[in-house]
């Protein structure tokens, strides 16, 4: 069972590739999704559910990757 802090932190992975799955495409292949028209904000929804999938099957070890901070920035843990 996941803590706050790790069900905060696994949370904002998931949802964060969902930015680049639609600024990237649309931005960069403008020329093609203008074509594909609403279609455009469809295939996101489609991408992101096996990504996200992906992230929470490896959520122990993307979770046990940690950052050694400085001693003034420690902020302490609440379990």
């Amino acid at each position: 069972m996941l803590n706050l802090i790790n069900l905060i932190a696994l949370v904002t992975i998931m949802v964060c590739p969902v930015v680049p799955l639609f600024w990237i495409p649309v931005h960069g292949l403008s020329r093609i999704f203008k074509r594909l028209g609403l279609l455009t904000y469809i295939m996101p929804a489609i991408l992101w559910p096996p990504i996200a999938w992906i992230i929470f099957k490896n959520r122990e070890y993307l979770l046990g990757l940690t950052i050694k901070m400085p001693f003034p920035l420690i902020i302490p843990e609440y379990d």
